[in-house]
Order: C-alpha cells, then structure tokens, then sequence
C-alpha cells in the first residue's frame, strides 16, 4: 500500500465579534423629542394670540390619530440568524428546512438523520493534492472556519468501492478513505456509502470523476501510526443523497507511466505510439508485431562484463521495469554469424548467445537472426561493436545444471523493428610513462616486450626481457595473386600443397614491413591461436620481410610469429585459394635465421621482436 501522507489538517480559530451597547441611540432619540414637543409649545402659546382653542384641538386630533396608526402597523421580524431550519419565530421556517424522515436540532443549526447523523452538503469542485482530492462543505458544522470533505485514494482502481468494507473501515489500512474534517481538527471516518469512479478516472494521476451514495461518517480518532479509533459517544454526519465530485478538465493528468502507447487517459496518446501493421500491447507498455512479438529496443551503449558477456539497457518509458539485452561469446569469433545453426539455437552450446530479459522476469533467447562482429577486436578484449538483423527471441526456460535452453509452450516473444547496433564506448589508451603493459583497452602501451610477461608492474621496463619494437602494418598492402612474382625472380609466393596455403601481401617499397606471409591449413575457418612454432611448414603462421634485398638467399630481416590470435572470417581452399579474409591480433614476431633444411631456426635470446597493432586486417583478393 502506497505510504501514506501526514495528515494536514489547520486548526483554526473562531472570532467571535463583541456585540455594541445600542442604548446610546434610545437617547438620541429621546432628546430629539423633546426639543420637537418645546418648540410645538412655543408655536402653540403663539398660536393662541390668532387662532385660540382651534389650534389647540386640531392638534390633539393629529397626535391621536398618529397614536392609533403606530399601534397597527407593528411586523414579526424572524429570528435566523445561523439557522438552517426550525421555527424563525415568528410562525414560519428557518432556512429550506428538513428533508423527509430529517429533524432540526434544538439550536436550528443542522438537520439531523433519522440515526442523529447532522446532514452535510459537499461543493462539487476537487482541489487534488494527490493523493488526497478536497472540496469545501457548503454546510457548517460548528465554528466559522471551513470545514472539508477529503477523498484520498492509493490505488489506480475505478469503478464502485465499499467504503464499509474491511480495508476501508480503518484510516490505518484504507485504500479508499474518506475523511471530513472540521475546522476544529475534529476528524470523520466514513463508514457507510459507495464511491462509483468513471472508467475515464486516473486516481494517482489526479484525475477523478465520481458519484458518492449512502455516505455516513463518524468521529474518530487517528494515531501516529495512522489507526483510527471510534470515538466514544462521538457525532456522526451523512449526506441526504447521492452528489458527484469531480476535478475540472484542466487537471486532467495524462496517465503515460510506463507506457509507449495507448490512451493517456486524457483523450490523448502516450509515447510515440505504434508504427503501421503494429498494434498497442498489454497496458500501453510496448508494440506488438504482425507476429505477436513484443517489439523492444536497445540502448547502443554496451558494458563489458568479463570474460565473456556484454549488456545493453533497453530504451524504456519512465515507470517502466528495467531491462536488458545480453550478449555472450564463448569463441572469439568475428564477421558474420548465424543465430539459427543448431549451435546457436540452444543456450547450453551457443558460442554466439543473446539472450533478452525486459524486466518481467521473463527469460528470452535467441531463435532468429544473424550478428555482424566487428573483427577489430576479439570479443574476449572488452572492446566490441556488433550490429544485430532480422532479431528474434522467444521466451524459456534454462535449466540451471545443463544450461538447456527450452522453449515455454504458448510463451511469448520479443523482435526488433530493424537492425540493432550495439557497441562499447570507445576506449583512450592510458600508456603515459609506459613501454609496456595493458594500455587498458585491450592493447599493449609502446612495443611490449619478449618473453610476454617481461613487463614489469609498472609498465616502464621490460625487465629481462626484450623491448619489442612496434610496426603498423598499413591497411593498403595488396595481396599479390598467383603466378606474380616479388623481388623479380622466378619465386612465386602464392603456392599451394596438400599442407599448406600461403599468402603474400605486399606493401609499398618504401613500407615498413614489405611483405607479411601468411600460412594457413586448408579450409581453415576460425579463431588460432599463434605460437612458436619449430616444423616446416607452419600452421598456422605469419613470416614478416624488412628491406628485402633482390636475390638475396635471404632477406635482410626475417621475424616470426610466436603469439596472437589469427581470425579466419572466409574460407580459403584449393579452387579459390585467394578467397581470404583474416583479422591478425595481438601479433607478437621474433627475428630469426631463416629455415634450416626442415626447422624454423630461431636465433639466441635477447634478438629483436616486434609487436602488431591491436588487430589488422587481411584480405584477398584486397576490396
């Protein structure tokens, strides 16, 4: 139950104005007269001098014709001063008096109930102070400051509510009270009558439109922990019948928590509603496709959480629950991969896994679609970017011991209404002061060094071990196709045999390096790990030429690869032996001597290494 507000209820005083003395006025009025009777007398004695006793009684017939006239004309002025109802005094009725089966109270201030209730009348107008809707008494029902009528609702119901029943009864456990409250602080708790709230009403939202019935309230008492008790012996007050309170249509509150369309309550649409061919879904809360899936969409921010998964948040209205898509990769592969093989179509051995849960405790999983991973980065190196098509997931269960996904018989499903791109923030190297060590994005700050863990803590020597200088190997080095030849000699660096495929990729002569071998197995697709590696020929492997000298036995420089990852995102194979797409991280070579009569013979320790760039890309024929 919503908690609650602190009751605020003024307490406020009554000022009664003292009455005047009036006997000042009598006085007045006295003196007056008897100025007026002086001067009569004076012009009467005048008078005898001319008219004698004719004056004298013309005057005494219009003072007792005057006497009788005052006599007659006395009125009844009714006495109704605070009254509602009874006698005015003077035989008639204060007020449009009492109702059928009502009585005056001996004071005439209020009609009273057959069950001695004291009848109220309530303004129609709501003020809301949510949760509470107020409206002023137009009865009084003691001093002269208002009295109120206050309906405080928790709950979004509508329709009819008991305010007699058990949870209502009690201000400590209501969700419907109802409270009038008079100027005093003196409280009623309505334990009788019916509140009917139209269908268009938002209760929490500030809207209400509702007819109240049968209302009764008796005093009572309310606690800190908000228990109201009975008053013993305590007034009571109804209404003699039903009457409508309602708040004005400029309060009307669109009711849109949580919500992406539908009606706001309002007349109105919440959010930017649904697309064509979609229709509203349960509660305003989402669209639903051609298919009945709901559609949701995802925040394009990824968080890394290692080793193997990645979170996005999906875009919600406020109010709604929170929740997220997730990505997990248990190989590190990039390009292009399917979520409908039987791999990827069951969580217990997906090695692209996405899985949805939008905050309903729902679990969904990937049953339709492809992921494009970015192959600049492996998804194991916290940096990632991927973009999701044709996305579909159905609701299921996973067993916590196998980790099988099942589908949920008649469950539903979530989609997305296009593609979705989801990536990491981009990270900035910190390396300042550093030659070696993470660079905390996944790479390595200046050359790093040979043997690999040779750095020390702080990343400012390589200890033992060697510096290892760093090459960048230029994204224009073009693939050079069979049967060409570089330097111009009868060697050909593209061959083919049972064992082996290699490629050679050239840069310009005035690169640094020249020429990048790559040997792979046939067929080879996938993520290899590269390691020193003693058999002729390698696999797989990479040979790196500097300063190629024309018909040299040998090259100047030669290094070889001894750790990294190669990706395998296309295929190579006999008929197409040039159709190669590879992704070279983390490359780590050391120069060597050359190839002995079937070994790859590595010089002593303490020779030069160099490092690669954190990934570099390889194709053929080049885009």
């Amino acid at each position: 139950m919503a908690t609650r507000h602190t009751l605020a209820i003024a307490l406020l005083l009554a000022m009664i104005a003292a009455c005047g003395d009036d006997s000042g006025g009598s006085e007045v009025g006295v003196d007056g007269g008897t100025d007026d009777v002086a001067a009569d007398s004076d012009d009467a004695d005048a008078g005898d001098n001319d008219a004698g006793d004719d004056d004298t009684g013309d005057t005494e017939a219009d003072g007792a014709d005057s006497s009788d006239s005052d006599s007659s004309d006395v009125d009844c002025t009714p006495d109704c001063v605070g009254r509602v109802c009874g006698d005015d005094g003077c035989g008639g009725t204060c007020g449009a008096g009492c109702g059928a089966g009502e009585t005056c109270d001996d004071a005439g201030l209020h009609c009273l109930t057959a069950d001695g209730c004291r009848v109220i009348e309530v303004a129609p107008g709501l003020e809301v102070e949510l949760p509470v809707y107020r409206a002023e008494l137009l009865s009084n029902l003691g001093g002269e400051g208002a009295d109120s009528f206050e309906l405080q609702l928790y709950t979004d119901e509508v329709g009819t509510v008991d305010l007699a029943s058990e949870v209502n009864r009690n201000f400590q456990s209501c969700e419907q009270c109802l409270l009038i409250v008079e100027d005093d602080g003196t409280l009623y708790l309505a334990d009788r009558g019916t509140v009917d709230m139209t269908q268009d009403s938002s209760p929490l939202l500030g809207f209400l439109d509702a007819t109240i019935t049968d209302l009764r309230a008796s005093e009572v008492t309310i606690d800190e922990s908000f228990l109201s008790t009975p008053v013993e012996g305590g007034d009571c007050v109804a209404t003699r019948s039903a009457f409508r309170v309602a708040t004005s249509p400029a309060a009307c509150v669109p009711n849109c928590a949580g919500r992406v369309c539908g009606d706001d309550g309002c007349g109105r649409s919440c959010g930017p509603g649904c697309e064509e061919g979609e229709t509203c879904g349960e509660g305003g809360a989402f669209c639903v496709d051609a298919e009945g899936c709901r559609i949701v969409s995802f925040e394009s921010e990824l968080t890394y959480l290692p080793p193997i998964y990645y979170e996005a948040s999906i875009e919600a209205p406020p109010g709604a629950p929170a929740g997220i898509i997730e990505l997990g990769f248990f190989r590190d592969d990039v390009g292009v991969r399917d979520l409908q093989t039987p791999e990827n179509q069951n969580y217990g051995t997906c090695a692209q896994c996405v899985r949805v849960f939008p905050g309903d405790s729902k679990t969904y999983f990937a049953d339709r679609g492809s992921i494009d991973i970015d192959p600049s980065y492996a998804p194991s190196s916290g940096q990632f970017s991927a973009t999701i098509s044709n996305f579909r997931a159905v609701e299921v269960t996973i067993d916590s011991n196998t980790f099988e996904s099942t589908p949920v018989p008649d469950g539903t499903c979530v989609s997305s209404r296009g593609d979705i791109t989801l990536s990491t923030p981009a990270c900035v190297p910190d390396c300042e002061g550093k030659i070696c060590g993470d660079d905390g994005c996944g790479g390595v700050c200046g050359g790093g060094c040979w043997p690999l863990d040779a750095c020390n803590a702080e990343g400012t020597s390589c200890g033992a071990g060697a510096a290892c200088e760093r090459v960048e190997f230029p994204p224009g080095m073009v693939h050079a196709a069979p049967g060409t030849t570089f330097p111009p000699t009868n060697a050909s660096f593209d061959t083919w045999t049972n064992r082996s495929l290699e490629y050679n990729f050239m840069g310009p002569p005035e690169s640094d390096p020249e020429r990048v071998q790559i040997h792979l197995a046939p067929d080879d697709v996938g993520t290899f790990e590269l390691a020193a590696q003693t058999d002729w020929p390698c696999d797989p492997c990479l040979w790196m030429t500097e300063n190629a000298v024309v018909d040299a036995p040998f090259w100047d420089r030669e290094f070889h690869s001894v750790s990294g990852t190669v990706v395998v995102l296309e295929s190579a194979s006999a008929q197409d032996p040039t159709a190669l797409d590879v992704v070279v991280r983390d490359l780590v070579m050391i120069e060597n001597q050359g190839i002995g009569a079937s070994d790859i013979i590595f010089p002593p320790d303490g020779s030069d290494c160099v490092r690669g760039q954190p990934a570099a890309r390889f194709r053929a024929p080049a885009p």
